[in-house]
């Protein structure tokens, strides 16, 4: 019961936050969420109790989401990035094309950003996460992960607003 409850509680954002990483491989991403809560789910035994049993499971999703990346990149080169289709189906044909566009913009922007502010940038806007938990996960303290997020998003104003031109 325990573990259905933490499943509908996070299920979305732990999706969310490794659909960022996967550049957008909805299928891929289910997956991976669905082997972080596996793996919570197995080793729920071994959890000490030293910190938030939600951020352990945002660890292992992000982990499993970097090595899932990494593999990624040894196999094949990196794809376009693809953003869901509006869930009702009530937007236009060319609002869901600019949203897409937009979104790939986006995506394509912050995978140029250093693997921390990536993260950091991940965990705070795609989890929802408050900068305690994002410093836990991330390995880091929280002023670090509030710099490392100012950074991300002053790095994709600029990526943005030149046209990707910019070198970080």
């Amino acid at each position: 019961r325990c573990f259905t409850a933490l499943m509908n509680r996070y299920r979305d954002r732990v999706f969310r936050l490794v659909l960022r990483y996967l550049n957008g491989d909805r299928a891929a991403a289910e997956d991976v969420a669905q082997q972080a809560f596996v793996q919570v789910f197995t080793a729920g035994r071994s959890f000490r109790g030293d910190g938030s049993l939600r951020s352990w499971l945002f660890t292992t999703a992000v982990h499993l989401a970097i090595s899932e990346t990494r593999r990624r990149a040894r196999l094949a080169p990196i794809s376009a990035a693809k953003e869901p289709a509006s869930p009702d189906g009530a937007e236009s044909a060319d609002a869901r094309i600019d949203r897409a566009m937009q979104a790939a913009r986006v995506s394509a922007a912050a995978s140029r950003l250093p693997e921390k502010q990536r993260l950091v940038l991940s965990l705070r806007v795609d989890a929802g996460l408050p900068f305690e938990e994002v410093a836990r996960i991330a390995g880091m303290s929280v002023n670090s992960a509030k710099v490392n997020y100012h950074h991300a998003v002053t790095s994709l104003k600029r990526l943005l607003t030149d046209g990707g031109r910019h070198e970080l």
